[in-house]
């Protein structure tokens, strides 16, 4: 099955040229509402797989070790399939270097970053997969030895951080899997005490009380019950009773969080989430596979699949992100794109993932995400050499919508990733109508990205709080006035609103889209509607109607890290040896000015180096309604 294409759903609507801004609202309000009806129906929770039944199943169905992600026949398996493949000698390689880079390392101790044992078990995770690979592929003691030493460090600590889940979920997953693969090699009395931590400091914990995650709506549901259902796998053949607890809690509860996926892909939480709850998710998926012979239909949840596409099409051609939300730029290796791409038959989605695969064994990559080499082996497809999609667009729709668009699959490509949604979101930002633009090699819009929560809980920010008046909004990364959108009179986004988005001439020369913004300034103004035109491909035309903003200013602003020359309504950009030019259509008398965004504006804030805001205030004075338009052309 091919995964999803830049064409919308049939039910999607479109906008003409000749309709109206009314006959456009009544559409999308109809279109967002059955739409949402529609979507409630066909990401309800899957029937329920009760413990009972998942007891049988375990009984009948559950392989020897190892059965986790491995092939039937595990080494030897591996280290065929390597034999044939240059590509995969090469990942092998890198493998070990960094398996025997690991053998004179202490593991770490139990030590709390803030409230988070996060960084630890993530180590933990990163160490023992690495380390077992490394002993599946070579046969050398040395990587079996090291990796059964580390899961006894892990078993000694005192706990695994319960307060904190997904502290011990990741945990869980980095011991249950040294646990399975290394079975036969481990010495009785080690393999006991590894279960007995797997036991008593994963899963037993989590049947304490009722966990909010449990049916949570994000990537902690996919997190939790990804890291549990690996321990559940890995000692179900001892533990059974509480195996078919923990499993089948997660088949019947998973499906809420992969309501994220649909209708299209799009994960509402952004590039940076969907990598971490898509990891955990497949790796789910895949050891229910391959320790049962079945997934309880799991992988046909709407989206699911598809969002392997979403994650190509919001990495831009300069190989950083559209990173709306709590993410960072730098896109980088997932193996989990491989593992979906393996079960749709479907390279192409593999095309980036490729280039990043091929700068890591290359030696090329500093980027810490681009060191997931050691599940590569397991999907990684013989003759690996994915072409680009067929598609130059792409459409998300669901909670946070996006829209991507590019000039070809060209390094040097001109791209615009588009974003419309919610600042209620998961990780949500004031970004809704921002945007980013590449062209020539060059990002010239940028999207500041997350900052690091330990530095603004520290700070007594009240982080997790989404609510208006919250002092999350205090920080500057994540309010309206560091992203490439509007702002009226200074004020904030209205954290309740949602803005739809419409596409049109998907495929075609001069694709658009159009963001109502209406909701998300509803105590500033009547009605803000942005669309987006990317004219040939090349320069993007970004048209804002308002009304009901008599005697307001707004800002229109872009984050950019260029240099600029600024002539009144005209601005060059310089970055790179590459130029673009910023031009106020609309209105006439408009004119840019700049400020640094560098430096922190409060003492919380995070420095932004070599940030700068490219802006032009427009003051409605009298007029009730107001049009503002402002042209982007990269130089030719």
């Amino acid at each position: 099955m091919a995964l999803n294409d830049s064409n919308p759903p049939t039910a999607r609507p479109t906008i003409g040229r000749t309709q109206s801004v009314t006959t456009r609202r009544f559409i999308h309000l109809f279109g967002w509402l059955v739409g949402g009806i529609i979507l409630q129906f066909m990401t309800l929770p899957a029937p329920a797989v009760t413990e009972e039944k998942m007891r049988d199943v375990l009984q009948n169905h559950l392989r020897p070790h190892p059965r986790l992600l491995l092939p039937p026949g595990a080494g030897n398996t591996l280290r065929a399939k390597i034999a044939g493949d240059p590509l995969l000698k090469k990942i092998a390689e890198n493998i070990l270097a960094d398996a025997c880079e690991l053998l004179p390392q202490t593991p770490p101790t139990r030590q709390l970053v803030g409230k988070r044992l996060l960084t630890v078990s993530r180590e933990y995770l990163r160490r023992i997969t690495i380390l077992a690979m490394a002993w599946e592929i070579s046969g050398d003691r040395r990587f079996c030895e090291k990796a059964t030493g580390d899961m006894l460090a892990a078993a000694a600590f005192t706990d695994w951080h319960p307060e904190h889940f997904l502290d011990t979920a990741e945990m869980t997953a980095a011991v249950a899997i040294g646990y399975d693969w290394l079975q036969n090699e481990m010495p009785p009395g080690d393999r006991q005490v590894v279960l007995q931590a797997i036991l008593k400091k994963g899963l037993q914990p989590s049947l304490k009380g009722k966990p909010w995650w449990v049916n949570a709506e994000n990537n902690w549901n996919q997190v939790c019950h990804g890291g549990l259902t690996l321990g559940a796998l890995a000692i179900a053949d001892v533990e059974p009773k509480i195996a078919a607890k923990i499993l089948a809690r997660a088949v019947n509860n998973l499906p809420y969080a992969m309501q994220s996926y649909a209708p299209d892909g799009a994960y509402p939480e952004g590039p940076g989430y969907y990598e971490y709850g898509t990891t955990y998710n497949a790796l789910l998926v895949a050891a229910l596979e391959s320790a049962l012979g079945q997934d309880f239909g799991l992988s046909a949840q709407p989206g699911f699949l598809q969002s392997a596409s979403y994650l190509l099409y919001a990495t831009g051609p300069t190989g950083r992100f559209h990173n709306y939300s709590d993410c960072g730029a730098e896109a980088s290796l997932l193996p989990a794109v491989f593992w979906i791409a393996k079960k749709n038959l479907d390279p192409s989605v593999l095309y980036c993932q490729s280039q990043f695969l091929e700068k890591r064994v290359g030696g090329t990559s500093s980027h810490p995400g681009n060191k997931a080499l050691e599940f590569i082996p397991l999907w990684l497809e013989k003759d690996f050499a994915p072409a680009p999609p067929e598609t130059l667009d792409w459409v998300g729709q669901g909670t946070n919508p996006v829209a991507f668009f590019r000039s070809s699959w060209d390094r040097k490509a001109a791209y615009v990733g588009i974003k419309a949604g919610s600042p209620s979101v998961n990780h949500g930002h004031m970004d809704v109508g921002s945007f980013v633009f590449d062209a020539d090699g060059v990002r010239w819009v940028h999207d500041p990205g997350m900052q690091e929560y330990q530095s603004l809980e520290s700070a007594g920010i009240d982080l997790w709080n989404m609510r208006q008046t919250s002092s999350r909004w205090k920080v500057f990364r994540l309010s309206n006035h560091s992203h490439a959108t509007l702002i009226i009179d200074g004020a904030l986004q209205n954290v309740s609103g949602h803005a739809g988005l419409l596409t049109s001439d998907l495929g075609g020369i001069s694709p658009s889209a159009t963001v109502d913004l209406s909701e998300i300034y509803s105590a500033q103004a009547n009605k803000v509607v942005r669309t987006f035109h990317f004219e040939n491909r090349r320069s993007l035309l970004i048209s804002d109607v308002l009304e009901g903003i008599s005697g307001k200013t707004i800002r229109w602003q872009i984050p950019t890290l260029a240099e600029a020359k600024l002539d009144g309504p005209q601005a060059t950009l310089i970055q790179d040896g590459r130029s673009l030019t910023a031009t106020i259509i609309s209105p006439k008398d408009g004119s840019w000015k700049i400020s640094d965004a560098a430096k922190p504006r409060a003492p919380f804030d995070a420095p932004n180096p070599g940030l700068k805001l490219l802006a032009a205030d427009v003051v409605a004075g009298s007029s009730d309604r107001v049009e503002i338009i402002v042209r982007l052309s990269p130089a030719h």
